[in-house]
């Protein structure tokens, strides 16, 4: 009787384990990957620096926002990445800024860094991915992409898509040297030319 006693809390003992071991699989380590894409919109001038417009697409929401994003132009050798990395909002909209416009004419694209949005050992993985090619060639009529063309444009160099030109000399406040004192062509400011005097 001992014996079959004790057989039975063995066997207990073991079934008791493996229930352990099942429910401790519930909660093992794991990996789910979820695919991203990224597209790069457009590209425009701001205050004479180019910026990069683009857009991460995902089944996930949480792998829209935080996902670092580069913009690289093609060129022989390593590509060459343009300005700094840009962090997509919430809605997985990202504007890369890149000092001086317009950018080379040339094929560019975005690249979109993987992240990790799981939490201890639970690797939730939003993919990396590669955008579309999108070509650019600068616009010989229009210099500075403000939308005026060249010929109308009171700053052609500096884009100023308003035209304001508060002294009404002719020159956009955006490349005036003297934007509320009238000096026109290449004269000097009138504060300037008072002075010599």
């Amino acid at each position: 009787m001992i014996r079959s006693r004790g057989w039975a809390i063995a066997v207990a003992l073991v079934a008791i384990g493996a229930t352990a071991v099942a429910l401790t699989g519930v909660g093992m380590a794991h990996t789910v990957k979820y695919p991203s894409d990224v597209v790069l919109t457009t590209v425009l001038s701001d205050n004479g620096d180019t910026i990069w417009f683009g857009q991460v697409d995902s089944e996930r929401e949480k792998c829209l926002s935080g996902r670092t994003v580069r913009v690289f132009r093609t060129i022989d050798g390593p590509d060459e990445q343009q300005g700094s990395a840009a962090t997509t909002a919430s809605d997985g909209s990202f504007a890369v800024q890149v000092p001086g416009y317009p950018p080379p004419d040339g094929s560019y694209y975005a690249k979109l860094k993987k992240r990790d949005i799981g939490r201890a050992s639970h690797s939730h993985v939003c993919g990396a991915a590669r955008s579309n090619t999108y070509e650019f060639q600068a616009n010989p009529d229009d210099a500075d992409a403000d939308g005026i063309n060249n010929s109308a444009d009171n700053c052609p160099s500096i884009p100023n898509s308003s035209q304001e030109d508060a002294d009404t000399d002719g020159k956009g406040d955006a490349c005036d040297e003297c934007p509320n004192d009238a000096n026109p062509g290449n004269e000097p400011c009138p504060t300037t030319k008072a002075r010599r005097d």
